[in-house]
C-alpha cells in the first residue's frame, strides 16, 4: 500500500541541498541506498565520470558567439563574420556527445537501479539485462541531485525567452538593412534588438550554481515517490505479469543530465514501443503533463480515459504544450529515443 506519511517522512530525510558530484550528493545516495535495502535484497551501481563544462559553460560560450554573430552582421565585417561561424561549429562539436567531453575537471556521480522481473519469472531481481526485442519494460525514474542558482528560474527562462526573440528580431533587422535603402528607423530597431540581446546575454552570464537550493523544483520528491512505489512492488504479489519494472535513481540530472545520458546506453535496444518511462520531477499545485501523444487533438479516446482517472481520485490536471528552458530526463529520453504508443 502506497503510504503518503512515509513519503513525507522520506522527503524530510532527503531534503537538503546535495549538488552533484559533491559530498552532499554522495550522502543523498547514501541515505537512498540504507532506504533501498529495507524493501529489497541488493541494487546496481552505474558509477561515471563528467565535467561541467557542458553544463555551466559551453551555453555561455555559444550564446556569446551568436551576438558576435548579429555583431559582425551589423558591421559587415566578413572576417569577423568568418572566424565567429568557425567558433559556432567548432563549439557546436560538443554538443553531439557530452558524455564524453573530456574539458575541465572530471568530476564523479553514480545511478543507482532496481529491476524486478516480471511475474512469471522465477527470479524477481537482476542485472541490466534485455532479454529479446519482446520484452516489456516499465521505468520509475527521478533525480538525486539539487542545484541552486543566482537567479530564479522564471527569471532564467525569461532571459533564455528574449534573447531568443531579440536574435531573431535582430537578424531579420540586419537584413532588411542590406538589401533595402537607408533608413533611419530601421537602423534604430537594429540598435534596439541588439541592445536588448546584449543585455540579456549579460544576465545569462551571470547567473552562476550553487549548493544553497535543497530542489528548486523538485526537493526531492520524485525520489521519494520512487522509493515508495518500490516498496510497493517489492512485494511479490504486486508485481505485473507482463511487464518488467525499474526503479532508477539518477545522478548529475542538474549538471546536463549527465546521469540519464549514461544509463540511456544500457537500455537503448530496449523495445522502444514495449517499453514505459515514467519521469518523477517536480512538486507543484496541480499536476501537469505536457509534450504526450496523447491530448485534445492526438489520441482523444485516451487523453479522455486519463482525465476521468484524475477525476476519480480527485486530481486537479493541467495541460501544457510548452518546455521552453525545462530540463530533465525523461526530456532527453523523449528527444533522442522516440517512444512508441
Amino acid at each position: 500500500m502506497i503510504k503518503s506519511e512515509e513519503i513525507l517522512q522520506n522527503l524530510e530525510l532527503l531534503s537538503f541541498p546535495r549538488l552533484a558530484g559533491t559530498k552532499y550528493e554522495r550522502k543523498a545516495f547514501a541515505i537512498l541506498k540504507n532506504k533501498i535495502m529495507e524493501h529489497a535484497s541488493h541494487y546496481f551501481n552505474q558509477e561515471f565520470t563528467f565535467t561541467t563544462f557542458y553544463s555551466k559553460y559551453l551555453p555561455k560560450i555559444l550564446f556569446t558567439l551568436l551576438f558576435l554573430l548579429l555583431i559582425s552582421f551589423f558591421i559587415e565585417n566578413t572576417v569577423f563574420f568568418g572566424i565567429n561561424v568557425f567558433f559556432i561549429l567548432l563549439f557546436s562539436i560538443f554538443l553531439l556527445n557530452p558524455v564524453k567531453m573530456g574539458i575541465g575537471k572530471k568530476i564523479k556521480s553514480q545511478n543507482v537501479y532496481i529491476k524486478y522481473q516480471k511475474n512469471n519469472h522465477n527470479d524477481s531481481i537482476g542485472p541490466i539485462d534485455i532479454g529479446n526485442n519482446n520484452s516489456m519494460n516499465i521505468l520509475f525514474i527521478s533525480h538525486m541531485d539539487s542545484k541552486g542558482q543566482r537567479f530564479s528560474i522564471k527569471m532564467r527562462i525569461f532571459s533564455y525567452k528574449v534573447w531568443f526573440i531579440s536574435f531573431i528580431f535582430g537578424l531579420i533587422f540586419v537584413f532588411l538593412d542590406d538589401i533595402l535603402v537607408f533608413n533611419l528607423y530601421l537602423h534604430l530597431f537594429e540598435f534596439i534588438a541588439l541592445g536588448i540581446n546584449l543585455l540579456e546575454l549579460i544576465l545569462i552570464i551571470l547567473n552562476t550554481t550553487n549548493n544553497k537550493s535543497s530542489g528548486a523544483l523538485d526537493n526531492a520528491s520524485g525520489v521519494t515517490c520512487v522509493l515508495e512505489l518500490l516498496k510497493h512492488y517489492s512485494k511479490y504479489e504486486n508485481r505485473l505479469n507482463n511487464y518488467n519494472l525499474w526503479f532508477l535513481f539518477t545522478g548529475a540530472e542538474e549538471i546536463g543530465t549527465m546521469g540519464i545520458r549514461h544509463f540511456y546506453n544500457k537500455i537503448m535496444d530496449f523495445n522502444k514501443k514495449k517499453t514505459i518511462i515514467i519521469n518523477f520531477d517536480s512538486i507543484g499545485k496541480k499536476a501537469t503533463y505536457f509534450v504526450s501523444k496523447f491530448n485534445q487533438k492526438r489520441k482523444k479516446q485516451d487523453y479522455h480515459k486519463y482525465l476521468k482517472i484524475a477525476e476519480k481520485i480527485n486530481l486537479e490536471l493541467g495541460y501544457s504544450s510548452s518546455t521552453f528552458g525545462v530540463r530533465s530526463d525523461g526530456l532527453y529520453l523523449k528527444g533522442f529515443w522516440i517512444w512508441g504508443p
